[in-house]
């Protein structure tokens, strides 16, 4: 065996036990406990379709913002159908890429597409495919 490969081996071998020791007792033990479905199975809302300039609440701030969607409940003003020399691209995400707070000229998607339209890419549509509480869980 390479003797770089048994250093790194023997290096990452006393992380594995203790991370699997840790895992085995956590699991007997009982934690975490769950007792009901976990609040995340579900989104925590969706998107309505079809808005145009609605008002969205913004209760952390006691503010509001402009949201524009369209018939997919996606904040993007290009139409679902793609015309065919047009590249697309899609950004996915949570309320960051939503652009929670901010609006639809704001987002970062939106921000996108312009900055590659001045670039010359007018072909280039950025979708925004942001919801918020959606997560990697």
């Amino acid at each position: 065996m390479n003797p770089i490969l048994k250093k790194i081996a023997f290096a990452l071998l006393p992380a594995i036990v203790v991370f699997s020791m840790a895992e085995i007792g956590l699991r007997f033990s009982g934690w975490p406990q769950v007792t009901e479905a976990f609040e995340h199975n579900e989104p925590f809302w969706i998107v309505d379709p079809d808005l145009k300039q609605s008002s969205m609440p913004h209760n952390e701030e006691n503010t509001s913002f402009v949201v524009s969607t369209n018939s997919d409940g996606l904040r993007s003003g290009h139409d679902i159908m793609k015309k065919a020399n047009v590249q697309r691209v899609l950004t996915l995400g949570c309320s960051t890429t939503f652009g929670w707070g901010v609006g639809d000229t704001e987002t970062y998607p939106s921000k996108l597409e312009y900055y590659l339209h001045q670039k010359g890419f007018k072909q280039v549509e950025v979708v925004n495919g942001g919801q918020p509480g959606y997560t990697s869980f």
